[in-house]
């Protein structure tokens, strides 16, 4: 069952995925057609939403059934519906192992409203669940290719599909890449402050999107020029406090299957394994990452932090500021961010929205070469700045998928 799942998920269309009998792409499925749902691993039948009662319970629960077919005028076609309902036998671990990350590409995104009632980043909270209905259509109309890896610690093909690739030059064509950054909404990237401008090269001026290598061959589509360089107001170096600021690109991002934004953290959610990821460089001495790689890091406590970046009257005036940075670090392990993996995310599997990622943090900086144990990175922490990011990025924002519009590649 697993290599049938993974040849499907690599080679076929989503719909083809669902359907036992393999209908060929492009071509509409039948009413009581056979289908498979992967997440509850049981046989149903293909027919209109409206006519399926196990669906509309499940929906009650936030549990969106498995699409046979979508289009783009109706929310719902047909979907596979089964004889039990799923919302009381989802296997949530599954969906929350970035290890899984490639049942995302077979299994449709479902979430949860938050248990408590949220007082602050309620537009984030909002958008981030119109940005998975957006991913939800993305992928019906996507046929999956997949690079060959080597394995370690390289990143899947659009397993983090929000990362950007931030690039400095007049020309694209001379552009060097020297941070990272996470795409969080259609016209906007967050990085790092300090990621703004690099000398002897000037301010950031492309953003790169939908890539894992360094070096692959670009469509046109993957290239954002930068419109708006927006930092944190209290940003100011050389001290290291404030390091985050939002990028706006010279038009709006085109979703697709491997384009879609994270969504931000807001204090809400567990918070200990997180994972890092970057082009930047592979250790001491080595050489600038050309797959995009990730890193899996743990929470490093107050304390801890405090003591190893105590006060210094250059950068760190009142040593570590526990409200809007925060330690991360390894295990006992060499693992760590390295140079050029600045204003890249901090980020979790969300297990309120799942196959999409939660940014917990940026990278800002460390104190030694990167990877020595035990001495952890620092991360500004996203949370502290939600207020700020939403009265730029969503605006006009007020209600749930207020926006209607749909970008997405077919």
């Amino acid at each position: 069952m697993l290599v049938f799942i993974l040849m499907c998920g690599f080679s076929a269309v989503y719909v083809n995925c669902q359907v036992i009998t393999g209908s060929s792409p492009g071509v509409p499925v039948e009413i009581g057609q056979n289908c498979y749902n992967f997440v509850v691993n049981e046989p149903g039948k293909c027919i209109p939403y409206k006519d399926c009662e196990m669906a509309k319970i499940d929906e009650k629960f936030n549990v969106k059934p498995e699409l046979c077919l979508v289009n783009k005028t109706t929310k719902y076609n047909l979907v596979c519906c089964l004889n039990k309902t799923m919302h009381d036998r989802v296997d949530y671990n599954k969906l929350d192992d970035n290890a899984s990350a490639g049942l995302c590409f077979l299994n449709q995104p479902i979430y949860r409203e938050p248990t408590d009632p949220r007082t602050r980043g309620k537009k984030a909270w909002q958008m981030c669940l119109k940005y998975q209905e957006e991913y939800m259509l993305a992928k019906q109309n996507y046929t999956r290719t997949v690079y060959a890896g080597s394995g370690g610690v390289d990143a899947k093909d659009r397993e983090f599909p929000h990362m950007a690739l931030l690039g400095y030059g007049k020309n694209f064509s001379e552009a060097q890449f020297h941070c990272g950054g996470s795409l969080i909404s259609d016209r906007y990237v967050l990085t790092a402050a300090h990621c703004r401008y690099s000398p002897g090269l000037g301010y950031v001026s492309y953003a790169v999107l939908g890539i894992l290598f360094r070096n692959q061959k670009l469509k046109q589509e993957n290239i954002y020029g930068i419109k708006n360089i927006i930092k944190y107001p209290l940003y100011k170096p050389p001290k290291k406090y404030h390091d985050i600021a939002l990028l706006e690109m010279d038009r709006r991002v085109t979703f697709d299957i491997g384009v879609i934004p994270a969504c931000l953290h807001v204090g809400d959610e567990d918070t200990n394994q997180a994972y890092a990821t970057g082009w930047g460089y592979l250790g001491k001495a080595k050489d600038l990452a050309t797959v995009l790689q990730k890193i899996p890091l743990w929470p490093v406590s107050n304390e801890t932090c405090l003591s190893k970046f105590s006060p210094y009257k250059r950068h760190l005036p009142d040593g570590i500021d526990e409200a809007s940075q925060m330690c991360y670090g390894d295990d006992g392990k060499p693992r760590d961010t390295c140079e050029g993996d600045s204003g890249g995310p901090l980020q979790i599997m969300s297990k309120k929205v799942y196959c999409t990622f939660t940014i917990l943090g940026v990278t800002s900086f460390g104190i030694t070469a990167c990877g020595e144990i035990g001495f952890p990175g620092v991360y500004t922490r996203v949370s502290n700045y939600i207020p700020w990011i939403e009265g730029i990025v969503w605006p006009k924002e007020q209600d749930q998928f207020l926006s209607s519009n749909i970008y997405f590649q077919n």
